[in-house]
């Protein structure tokens, strides 16, 4: 909710649709903004969130589960899919970052993947 707030209010911003909510959607992102006077432009975002609070020096506080649906549908739009971390969630210190373009972050270095595997004996 908080992250739906701070988006509606940027400037940029005409229109904003929070598609999970009443509940999980199933679609690879969880809010819809539209963008410049004639809504011409659509934006999709995933809203990742962490009750941790922010650190000073701690890089790793932007690592969050990224859905392989979540993957590709950020390398089709591109530019138009932003993912919004929250952290420190229901504290009184709360920050939001907003990572644009999670596709061209990766291609350009910017962002890893880090894949988390089950541990399986031999």
């Amino acid at each position: 909710e908080v992250a739906f707030k701070v988006l509606a209010e940027r400037d940029d911003v005409q229109k904003v649709v929070w598609v999970n909510a009443d509940g999980e959607s199933g679609l690879p992102y969880d809010i819809t903004l539209f963008l410049n006077d004639d809504l011409a432009q659509k934006v999709f975002v995933e809203v990742k969130t962490t009750s941790q609070r922010p650190q000073f020096g701690h890089t790793h506080m932007n690592a969050c589960h990224i859905s392989l649906e979540e993957l590709n549908f950020a390398l089709v739009k591109g530019n138009s899919y932003w993912v919004c971390r929250v952290l420190g969630a229901l504290s009184e210190d709360v920050k939001i970052v907003v990572f644009k373009d999670l596709a061209s972050r990766l291609l350009r270095s910017q962002a890893q993947l880090l894949v988390d595997l089950p541990f399986e004996s031999l």
